[in-house]
């Protein structure tokens, strides 16, 4: 999306868990789901091994 802030408020209030990849920022004041470092970490989150 074009505001982070509000995308991942967005996604919380549909109910979505949100993930966030760190680039020295965050989303502030909203509080993302999982912080991650690369995005290989999010293979995990979304493949139910």
């Amino acid at each position: 999306g074009d505001s982070l802030a509000y995308d991942v408020a967005g996604a919380h209030n549909a109910g979505l868990s949100v993930a966030w990849l760190q680039d020295g920022g965050r989303p502030e004041p909203y509080e993302p789901d999982h912080m991650l470092e690369s995005i290989g970490e999010l293979k995990p989150l979304l493949v139910d091994e």
